[in-house]
């Protein structure tokens, strides 16, 4: 009997990706982000750069997630 996996972990187990470590990582982001903000004084410019560098981090992850070991 085959097991009955909801889609949206199958496509998570399909990119190599652990579901719950990734929410994790998510939020300890998020988190960060929103210290960011508040201590830079509300400073666009350089929350902007930093969202630019987290979203190239988060690439990186999921391109280097799908090279075997």
């Amino acid at each position: 009997m085959e097991e009955k996996v909801p889609l949206c972990l199958r496509l998570w187990q399909r990119l190599h990706i652990d579901f719950l470590l990734f929410i994790g990582l998510a939020a300890i982001t998020a988190y960060g982000m929103l210290v960011l903000y508040s201590a830079s004084g509300a400073s666009e410019v350089m929350f902007q750069n930093r969202i630019i560098q987290v979203i190239l981090g988060f690439t990186v992850m999921m391109i280097m997630a799908q090279l075997p070991p």
